[in-house]
């Protein structure tokens, strides 16, 4: 704790270049390697402030988006924040769904098997760990895969009870979760639309995006990029981590 830092410590405190340019958005231009790309390219930090970077020839345009608090898995009835116990990711098997859970160790294991016509939990596996809640690429990876099976079709839920039933009626994801998770992801859709009209260039444009921060490093890029937090054209993304992290570490040094 702070009660454990010496009088004498030396505090280093980055510069902002500007109120919506701050620490966070140069560490995240620095340490994702997006200013060594030539070609046009774009680098998001997916958290509740978005804060988005451009790059076009020598020049970067920055800018951020009120992505809110549902992206790291608050604002939904049962969302939690990426802890153990939280789902993080599910993917679809015929109409089952593996549900992945973190463990103590903040490692996703294949929990537990979902039936998505009866809610139902089939079966639990060798790595069963009981959910608690919902963390915000679980949400992610929920919105891609219901879309994907048909039991999401926008901007509702396509069930019966306009319910899904994650965990034997403990965990459910209702209606206006998705309301929720519209905001978040309508936020970085068009704070990446608003730079690139600025510009008068088309999302096309776009060669190679590169995720940062906690969200954009374990969601699934390809589920990101199906619901739209990545530009649907580019082929080449880029997971790189906590980028403000890691440029306090390079300060500190």
């Amino acid at each position: 704790g702070l009660e454990s830092v010496k009088p004498s410590t030396q505090v280093c405190i980055p510069p902002a270049v500007a109120h919506m340019i701050g620490a966070d958005a140069i560490a995240m231009l620095f340490k994702s390697g997006i200013l060594e790309r030539k070609e046009t390219a774009l680098v998001t930090d997916y958290g509740t402030n978005a804060e988005i970077g451009l790059k076009v020839g020598d020049d970067i345009y920055t800018g951020s988006a009120a992505a809110g608090p549902a992206i790291e898995g608050q604002e939904i009835e049962k969302g939690i924040l990426a802890s153990p116990g939280a789902i993080s990711d599910i993917n679809a098997a015929g109409d089952e769904l593996k549900i992945t859970v973190l463990d103590s160790s903040m490692m996703g294991c294949h929990s537990y098997t979902l039936d998505s016509k009866t809610w139902r939990v089939l079966r639990n596996e060798k790595d069963y760990i009981k959910p608690r809640g919902i963390t915000g690429t679980g949400t992610i990876a929920l919105i891609y895969t219901g879309m994907k099976m048909g039991f999401i079709k926008l901007p509702g839920i396509a069930t019966a009870d306009k319910t899904i039933h994650l965990f034997d009626g403990e965990i459910d994801f209702l209606q206006k979760d998705i309301v929720e998770v519209g905001k978040a992801f309508g936020a970085f859709r068009a704070g990446h639309l608003t730079l690139v009209n600025h510009l008068g260039l088309k999302m096309e444009d776009i060669k190679a995006a590169y995720m940062a921060g906690a969200g954009g490093t374990y969601v699934d890029p390809i589920k990101a990029q199906g619901v739209g937090l990545v530009p649907t054209n580019v082929k080449d993304i880029y997971q790189v981590g906590n980028t403000s992290l890691a440029f306090a570490c390079d300060i500190a040094k």
